[in-house]
């Protein structure tokens, strides 16, 4: 058992870490911190740093105490990876600032996975902050219904705004047309729809593993048809396929209730839900052109893989790498682009093995699943490697609060909810799918 050695201002300061999470990434997302930024003290690519997350990643290493082996390798690991990001990055035009991001974005969110609330507090503090984030995801689902019976009209009130007042929003150009497009698909000011599928599909997992992890009942199939009705709206394909993945693995045990959620898909499916994603497998490829694109970037000897050092953060979006570019939508090969193929493989694979590890050695298989989907949906497009969004410092929080949850087994009772007869007993049964 690890209990580590907490102080007692972890039960002070960690409520503060929380919030800074929900600020980091929700009050001020990247769209509004940078163009605040840049319009008050034109720092360039400095307004792509998540200085909120910083100061929280700096409030968690003062307040761990205790390293295990383990975590002091991966330590060492990381640290090393400077050396490839910096080398590589000075290959660039970008120069200071753009070092700087990529270093604040794409690699210290990285020492927030061994990060621990202290046992004592843990359930209390991750359940308040599950009801916050669920309010939050619920409220993410009003505004993509809105957005798609009025075709953006809340976006564009935003980027109106934006213009009054002489903001520069990245890529909102390209949600518009993602919204008043065909199919329509939700973006928003927090990112594009690939991104707001991540927020979705987190909402359902991370509930189910906290839930799971204290063994209390929680109305899944509303969870599930929410997050359903999010991804949706945001039409991302790998993101149904991780849905619906781990809710049969979620309800392995409980098999006799697909039928429910069945019901719930068919109700969705004749009322038009499902036209929008099954158009996009209907003609797409499954990859959206990224397979097709990196068979081009291996058909040529244009910026070729190197093992220890890659071409600088950005070398994707140069002008002559525009027909490969979506090869690259993948992570670890914009690592691998950026920075070499070592300190892909080290990114990747760390972050890879530290969560199993904890899943596997306490026998959460069903965790780990999830988990292991989640991060295999996020590594199908480029948010996690990109110095200019906040998805790495997002997954994280993903990482920590899931491990976290999966720890908690370590603390609490082995036991079984109690059964609820009657009326309530009925509602909760056919709710939680139990």
């Amino acid at each position: 058992m690890d209990k580590g050695k907490y102080s007692r201002a972890g039960r002070f300061v960690w409520p503060v870490i929380l919030t800074l999470f929900f600020v980091g990434i929700f009050a001020l997302p990247m769209n509004l911190r940078h163009a605040l930024f840049e319009t008050t003290t034109d720092p360039g690519r400095i307004g792509w740093i998540n200085f909120v997350m910083v100061t929280a990643l700096i409030l968690m290493i003062m307040l761990k105490r205790d390293y295990k082996p383990l975590e002091i390798v991966l330590s060492v690991l990381w640290l090393l990876l400077l050396i490839p990001m910096y080398i590589s990055n000075m290959q660039t035009d970008f120069g200071t600032a753009n070092m700087l991001a990529s270093v604040f974005n794409t690699w210290l969110p990285l020492f927030m996975l061994y990060q621990r609330l202290g046992p004592e507090y843990r359930k209390k503090l991750i359940h308040i902050f599950l009801i916050v984030y669920d309010v939050i995801i619920i409220i993410f689902l009003c505004l993509a219904i809105h957005e798609k019976l009025t075709s953006g009209g809340y976006f564009a009130q935003l980027m109106a705004w934006y213009e009054q007042n002489g903001l520069n929003g990245k890529d909102f150009k390209l949600y518009q047309r993602f919204m008043t497009g065909s199919p329509f698909r939700y973006c928003s000011l927090w990112g594009h729809a690939l991104t707001n599928c991540a927020f979705f599909n987190s909402f359902f997992i991370l509930n189910d593993i906290y839930y799971r992890s204290v063994r209390r009942r929680y109305p899944k199939l509303i969870f599930f048809l929410i997050a359903l009705a999010g991804v949706l709206l945001c039409v991302g394909k790998m993101a149904i396929i991780t849905l619906l993945a781990y809710l049969v693995i979620s309800n392995w045990k409980h098999k006799k209730w697909f039928f429910v959620y069945a019901a719930a898909a068919a109700a969705m499916y004749f009322a038009g839900f499902f036209s929008a994603i099954i158009s996009r497998f209907s003609n797409n490829s499954l990859s959206s052109g990224r397979l097709e694109a990196l068979q081009l970037y291996f058909s040529t000897d244009m910026y070729p893989f190197k093992l220890w050092t890659g071409y600088g953060a950005g070398v994707a979006y140069l002008k002559e790498m525009a027909s490969r570019r979506p090869a690259f939508e993948f992570p670890p090969l914009m690592y691998a682009l950026n920075y070499g193929i070592v300190f892909s493989v080290i990114m990747i694979g760390t972050i890879f093995v530290y969560f199993t590890w904890h899943c596997l050695s306490r026998k959460q298989v069903a965790s780990w699943l999830g988990i292991t989907l989640y991060f295999a949906q996020v590594n199908t497009y480029n948010g996690i490697a990109l110095c200019s969004q906040d998805m790495f410092w997002f997954l994280m929080i993903f990482m920590l609060i899931a491990i976290n949850c999966v720890q908690m087994r370590d603390y609490l009772p082995d036991e079984e909810p109690a059964p609820v007869h009657g009326f309530r007993g009925v509602i909760i049964h056919i709710l939680c799918c139990e």
